[in-house]
């Protein structure tokens, strides 16, 4: 199984060497870590590059990219079509992995062979809150159920299906939903295990409440789009306003 970990950032300096050490401090080493960085006019890619001789020490393919996008979406798009490896994980530069994370994937696959897994991570809030957020596959779709940072998915997927550019926070769940729909082989993770950990504050979650409508829209829509029944849209507009009040009092 060989894991190609993508990292997607943009003026990224003061938190891409936690994510770039991450994964450099695996237990079990990937097989190629690729930074898509999108011309960033701070120091990105020249910490990026101060790892290079680490990461070939270890034997770990290193490639950096740096040019314009169109946002995370198109940067993860162009991640997946230049990957070497036959699995695909994102980790962004303001996330990054428990120590044991690809030990754990590894050991995961040896068992139960997947298409798609993924599993708990972990929540740093701005105001010290650190909460848990445990996956699940259960029958009602949720995005309260899957975690982006700690999946990993064989790479056709992504190429049969790439992110569709013109969602702004949610074209990851929208993709989620599209091939939740495939046959396809599906598996959680311990959940006692933390895969990865991140800071709360991105997109899909900012104390903003027009921009929690925005993101409610986007998701009733990707529900609407593939097919999920109207009762998703109590969904989408619910565990938004439950996030919004979330990163009020907690971040």
């Amino acid at each position: 199984m060989n894991i190609t970990v993508i990292t997607s950032v943009y003026n990224g300096e003061d938190t891409i060497k936690k994510t770039i050490e991450s994964v450099l401090a695996q237990k079990v080493k990937p097989y190629e870590y690729l930074i898509v960085d999108g011309l960033s006019s701070d120091h990105t890619v020249e910490i990026a590059e101060s790892y290079r001789e680490a990461f070939e020490n270890r034997g770990i393919i290193y490639n950096i990219v740096s040019e314009k996008d169109s946002g995370i979406y198109d940067a993860f798009n162009k991640g997946v079509r230049l990957a070497k490896g036959e699995y695909i994980a994102f980790l962004n530069a303001d996330d990054w992995y428990t120590p044991t994370a690809l030990k754990t994937v590894q050991e995961t696959y040896a068992k139960t062979p997947f298409d798609f897994a993924y599993g708990t991570i972990q929540y740093m809030g701005t105001k010290g809150a650190i909460l848990k957020k445990k996956s699940r596959l259960d029958s009602f779709v949720s995005s309260r159920n899957w975690n982006h940072p700690s999946s990993f998915v064989k790479k056709n997927l992504y190429l049969d299906a790439p992110f569709d550019l013109q969602f702004k926070a949610y074209a990851d769940f929208d993709w989620f939903l599209k091939v939740r729909k495939r046959p396809i082989k599906i598996v959680i993770f311990p959940e006692n295990e933390v895969i990865a950990h991140f800071q709360a504050g991105g997109t899909s979650i900012n104390a903003d409440f027009s921009k929690m409508m925005q993101r409610a829209s986007e998701k009733a829509y990707a529900y609407r789009r593939n097919g999920y029944s109207r009762i998703y849209f109590f969904e989408a507009y619910g565990w938004e306003f439950v996030k919004y009040l979330f990163s009020v009092i907690f971040t």
